[in-house]
């Protein structure tokens, strides 16, 4: 249960987004079925989505310049605008090539609100629990969009059209965009340094540096071309093979969404655990299920299995960037995993379309239920590594936290410190730092005392809960002063430049440490 109301707010609005999402996309694609066919669904659905494709990491960027809670709020206010302008146009039977241009805008702006939604969670948890638990409820909460957002869209098309779909939906994500904006100023976990001036430059950077990240992005573009490839063989498996009709078409896209809802409960056993392992199980079920339903078509229940791997694949890409990649790049890295997943979506829509045409459905069906399977077991090594990478080091957070100058710092940030530190057992008498040297890592007592003296002179004792060594990284200088154990000393070694990155991403914190820095400073000199 998330006790968080900031965070609870934000999953609420999140459910009405993928609403909107879902349920829109099914109105565009029954219209662009009913104007031109088959072919032109993956058409409409691929010129809409290399759009988004295009849009979303550059427009992320404001999840990273803004305070992303108003961040949030901008994005779903302009979805409200351009999902009732679109719909607007469908009523009044607009020109196609203008229904397209509307809904492609539509399309690009919401594709900016996931990002955004993604790198808020951690900003929001209050510990890293808290994280992995609101991504599991977004996924379930993303099963329950997908299954009844294509519903209502259904529910609606049995009286009405495409339009009022979208004048509907986008009255809802109006209500949203309302309830994200009492979010307010919601302060990052990082901050805007010189590398992340380069705006999304910085993550494509990043990912191109860190080749775990890369498979983690990589694996959930793999995903998405399976859910591009089931936006067009729903339609016409519901259609064209079960005769099921247009509200039919809604109703069996919802399977999906269903099963990503119950999938969403097992979800729920990522908490503290590894996410390899229920990463393979979400690919074998997603692919599975497919591959069975390409033999059996009328089995349409195996869509509820597929969706239930979907999730578990979504939570897991999700939770292992938000715990790999750095918070002052994480909106636009995740922009670009939603660039990467719409561009999979377009490649998925247009390679369905085609595997139709040439082999039918049950081929097609067949052939990507084998894609995320394959991505797994091809880039295995890489995911071990990226889980092992990702592994909370619960010990060192806790020691952390216990501090008051790192408890001012968000879990998320924590995190990224605990991974990059590590734990020193050292003897009385070891120099641990030697004035003039140009070294910069900084260390937390954690259990001991030490010794700080300056040209021979004693300056301090200090003890556990103290941080030594700061003044070099925060000033870029050589040591001022020499620093050795006392006694038996535990202390977690901390690099400079995550240790700046970090107080520098919260006020108080850099308050405090440039604060104490100045003191000890001062001291030296007297």
């Amino acid at each position: 249960m998330i006790r968080n109301r900031r965070l609870r707010r934000l999953l609420g609005s999140f459910f009405v987004f993928v609403l909107v999402e879902m349920g829109t996309w099914v109105a565009i694609l029954v219209w662009a079925h009913s104007a031109g066919g088959p072919g032109f669904v993956g058409l409409v659905a691929a010129i809409q989505l290399v759009f988004a494709a295009v849009a979303a990491p550059l427009l992320s960027t404001i999840g990273d310049r803004l305070p992303r809670g108003q961040a949030l709020f901008v994005v779903y206010a302009a979805v409200a605008v351009t999902s009732a302008v679109t719909g607007l146009a469908l009523i009044v039977s607009a020109p196609v090539v203008v229904v397209l241009i509307l809904a492609s805008i539509d399309a690009g702006v919401i594709g900016v609100g996931r990002p955004i939604h993604a790198s808020l969670i951690p900003d929001l948890s209050s510990e890293p629990a808290d994280a992995v638990a609101a991504n599991v409820a977004s996924s379930a909460l993303e099963g329950a969009g997908t299954f009844l957002g294509p519903a209502l869209a259904g529910a609606v098309l049995l009286v009405s059209g495409p339009g009022t779909v979208f004048v509907v939906l986008g009255i809802g994500m109006l209500v949203a965009a309302l309830s994200v904006s009492r979010m307010g100023h919601v302060a990052r976990s990082g901050m805007l340094t010189g590398e992340s001036e380069d705006g999304i430059l910085a993550a494509f950077r990043t990912l191109a540096r860190i080749p775990t990240q890369r498979f983690v992005v990589v694996l959930g573009g793999v995903s998405q071309i399976v859910v591009g490839a089931l936006d067009v063989l729903t339609i016409v498996l519901a259609i064209e093979v079960l005769g099921l009709g247009e509200s039919g078409a809604g109703f069996t896209v919802s399977l999906l969404g269903l099963g990503g809802l119950l999938g969403g409960v097992l979800a729920a056993s990522m908490v503290g655990r590894r996410l390899g392992p229920i990463l393979v199980l979400g690919a074998l079920l997603r692919g599975g299920a497919l591959v069975m339903l390409g033999v059996q078509p009328a089995w349409i229940a195996l869509f509820l299995v597929s969706g239930a791997g979907f999730s578990l694949v979504d939570v897991g890409v999700r939770t292992l960037l938000q715990r790999l990649v750095p918070p002052d790049v994480m909106a636009r890295t995740f922009g670009v995993l939603e660039s990467v997943g719409l561009l999979g979506l377009a490649g998925g829509s247009l390679l369905a379309s085609g595997l139709i045409a040439a082999f039918g459905v049950e081929v097609a069906l067949m052939v990507f239920g084998g894609l995320v399977p394959l991505a797994v077991a091809l880039g295995h090594r890489l995911l071990v590594a990226a889980d092992r990478a990702a592994d909370v080091p619960g010990g060192v957070i806790d020691a952390f936290q216990g501090t008051r100058l790192f408890g001012l710092l968000a879990p998320p940030t924590l995190e990224m410190l605990a991974r990059r530190s590590r734990i020193l057992q050292l003897e009385p008498g070891t120099r641990v730092i030697a004035e003039g040297e140009t070294s910069r890592f900084v260390l937390l007592l954690v259990e001991g005392t030490v010794s700080v003296t300056k040209a021979g002179r004693h300056l301090a004792d200090l003890e556990e809960g103290d941080v030594v060594g700061e003044i070099a990284s925060l000033q870029d200088v050589p040591r001022t002063a020499t620093v050795t154990t006392i006694t038996e000393v535990t202390a977690i070694s901390v690099p400079g430049d995550a240790f700046v990155m970090a107080v520098r991403g919260t006020a108080d914190a850099w308050s405090l440490s440039t604060s104490v820095a100045g003191r000890r400073l001062a001291h030296q000199h007297t």
